[in-house]
């Protein structure tokens, strides 16, 4: 018996050294992320909560991290083929082949809103109430079923916004009655360009879902020990702080 314990003692150890003195763990991110999800100057992200988890997670695991910056739809690819280990803040519903790739805990909840002027705010108490507002959405995204049922039917006008500081600057023109984005994209915004005493996030949710990291299948970390290691930094408060510096 004691041989057995020392023995799985002496492996543990051996996994643990042989994980520290090995390559980086490797991230996805986008080019195209922003503020806060990934702050990114010459081709390198410099800060965000893509780098702070990531930095995290590469703690807990004594491994260096690396960020690979990869176009969303080559993502799935480079996943499945263990060219990159996790791509976090993401979500099943979003993945082609969800059933690819081990999932971890859920992070947080994320959602789609809208961002509006604040006499707005508590008028859009549901889908309804956005007929005849014009809408600021991205080409070839997909939104709630609703939404997209109003869009073909003409209930709502839409203009297509190349980015959250053109929709933005749509709103404060008084082009768009409404912009919809990640809702802490939005928040960060709100923060950011002190535009709090002006606009707000409307009651009504454009859509909600969890996000989580998938990590490859390739994988040399075992997912078991990554979740252990998620469910650390969640149970911690550690990223209810890291969220918080964004908010």
């Amino acid at each position: 018996m004691i041989k057995l314990v020392l023995g799985v003692i002496f492996l543990c150890l051996s996994i643990y050294s042989a994980l520290s003195h090995s390559e980086p763990l490797r991230f996805s991110y986008w080019a195209d992320a922003t503020p806060p999800f990934a702050d990114i100057k010459d081709n390198k992200v410099q800060g965000g909560i893509l780098k702070d988890l990531g930095e995290s997670i590469g703690a807990e695991l004594n491994l260096p991290v690396e960020f690979v910056n990869i176009p969303v739809p080559r993502i799935e690819s480079q996943l499945q083929a263990g060219l990159i280990d996790v791509d976090c803040i993401t979500s099943p519903i979003w993945k082609e082949t969800p059933e690819a790739y081990h999932w971890s805990p859920v992070l947080f909840e994320g959602s789609d809103r809208f961002l509006v002027k604040r006499e707005l705010q508590h008028k859009i108490q549901s889908f309804a109430d956005l007929k005849s507002l014009t809408l600021g959405i991205y080409k070839g995204y997909i939104y709630h079923q609703d939404i997209m049922d109003m869009i073909a039917r003409d209930e709502i006008k839409t203009i297509k916004v190349t980015g959250i500081e053109h929709g933005i600057k749509l709103l404060q023109l008084g082009r768009l009655d409404a912009l919809v984005d990640f809702g802490i994209l939005l928040e960060y915004q709100l923060k950011k360009l002190s535009l709090k005493d002006e606009y707000a996030l409307a009651d009504k949710y454009a859509d909600k879902y969890d996000l989580s990291c998938a990590y490859s299948k390739k994988s040399r970390i075992p997912s078991a020990a990554m979740n252990d290691v998620i469910n650390k930094i969640i149970n911690s408060g550690k990223l209810d702080k890291i969220l918080s510096k964004y908010r």
